[in-house]
């Protein structure tokens, strides 16, 4: 009888503990769900008064363009692709160590275009690398085309200097 009392005692201890992890489970899904919409929110804004677009001679002056204009005409020569967003940090210069975190939103093989908290001046030169496996990886040059404010997080467009290789794209995806 000992041992059934126990098995009794074991199973209940066993079940509260099954119903304190769901109850987790529920919390954490629920802290999921409401970043999730907030990152819908911070991206899904598309209508910003203004995009400053970098100029394709470096002595000109960067020109302004309202923000639907700046959607709808596609100036990029390979078509962009979204997905999963995926964790980066910027770095201002190669002796910068201060790095901008952000998330890329949509890529091409030219180039990325990043969520971050922080401005970035039209034309700057900036280095790009995704957040895993970081230690492990290089920085990607890449230049600023434009940079937009929208809600609280700014919109960076982002030209690679060089041509990526296949498995250097892949770091983005």
């Amino acid at each position: 009888m000992n041992t059934l009392h126990e098995m009794v005692r074991r199973t209940e201890w066993l079940q509260h503990r099954v119903d304190d992890l769901q109850q987790a489970l529920d919390h954490l899904a629920a802290e999921l769900t409401r970043h999730r919409e907030e990152l819908a929110v911070r991206l899904g804004a598309r209508n910003s008064p203004a995009v400053v677009v970098a100029p394709a001679d470096e002595d000109a002056e960067p020109e302004t363009v309202s923000g639907q204009d700046a959607d709808d005409a596609e100036r990029r020569s390979l078509p962009r692709r979204r997905g999963n967003p995926v964790p980066v940090l910027i770095r201002r210069s190669a002796d910068d160590a201060e790095h901008v975190p952000g998330w890329v939103i949509d890529r091409s093989p030219e180039g990325l275009c990043v969520l971050a908290d922080q401005e970035v001046s039209v034309g700057a030169l900036v280095s790009v690398r995704p957040t895993h496996h970081a230690e492990a990886l290089q920085w990607f040059p890449a230049r600023v085309c434009n940079c937009r404010l929208e809600r609280s997080a700014w919109i960076l467009g982002c030209q690679f200097i060089e041509e990526l290789s296949w498995d250097e794209l892949r770091l983005f995806n």
